[in-house]
């Protein structure tokens, strides 16, 4: 009896759901300064590679009864959530980065610090704020009590005229420290470009004739540029992540 020929139609629907939740969960627009790959500009920088690269049974798209979106979702998700990762992991680790640690880390004590790092009558400082997630309860609450208004709404941090955006910390990337930024501090080059940054491949195996091959993968170079345009701040009693040492 020949074999069922897989589901076109099923297999570039499970692509699209990858990507969707890729950008769904990617912070890399938000988090910093996204630049499309240009070739006499950026050809001299090192690219990283980072993806997946999977069998996935041939039956996925074979059988109607099979519903595999579920799985590419969380592929899409993991390779958002591993860019997350890299970006906290270079900037905790920059030893270049101000380090300020604080007694109390109070809607006050971090005004003064995004004061810092703005200039007067800026309209826009195009700051982002990583939070630990254990100061999501303060600063919804507490903080809000002590300025009488609402300062955390939809994952932004309001401060004056400024709406700073959020992000937490998660079981997948941990963090302790509150960092803040400028977007510009730090460039995310991508090839070939930022709204095609995950290119997606689905076929079937040479090598595994009972599985497909899937490969999701984007291709990028992230550099700190200005790390004086960046603060980690060391709140009490919680561990923090340090720079490494120079070896003696």
């Amino acid at each position: 009896m020949a074999s069922l020929k897989p589901d076109v139609n099923k297999m570039e629907r499970c692509k699209k759901s990858l990507l969707r939740d890729y950008f769904r969960t990617s912070i890399v627009e938000e988090a910093v300064d996204a630049i499309d790959y240009v070739e006499d500009v950026h050809r001299n920088l090192q690219f990283l590679e980072f993806g997946r690269w999977v069998y996935v049974p041939t039956n996925w798209f074979t059988d109607p009864c099979i519903y595999p979106d579920l799985a590419f979702e969380d592929v899409g998700r993991g390779i958002a959530i591993g860019e997350e990762k890299h970006i906290m992991q270079q900037i905790l680790t920059n030893r270049q980065v101000n380090r300020i640690a604080l007694e109390d880390v109070s809607y006050n004590s971090l005004k003064e610090i995004i004061d810092d790092l703005t200039l007067p009558r800026e309209q826009d400082p195009r700051l982002v704020l990583f939070v630990p997630i254990e100061y999501f309860v303060t600063m919804h609450i507490d903080w809000a009590r002590e300025q009488r208004q609402i300062v955390v709404q939809n994952d932004s941090l309001l401060m004056g005229n400024w709406r700073i955006k959020v992000f937490w910390s998660s079981k997948y990337v941990d963090f302790n420290d509150f960092i803040v930024a400028r977007k510009s501090s730090c460039r995310w080059v991508v090839k070939p470009n930022v709204k095609n940054r995950l290119q997606v491949e689905l076929y079937e195996s040479k090598i595994e004739p009972e599985n497909m091959e899937l490969k999701a993968q984007t291709v990028f170079n992230f550099t700190i540029y200005n790390p004086q345009e960046i603060r980690v701040v060391h709140p009490p009693t919680i561990r923090s992540v340090e720079p490494p040492r120079d070896r003696p």
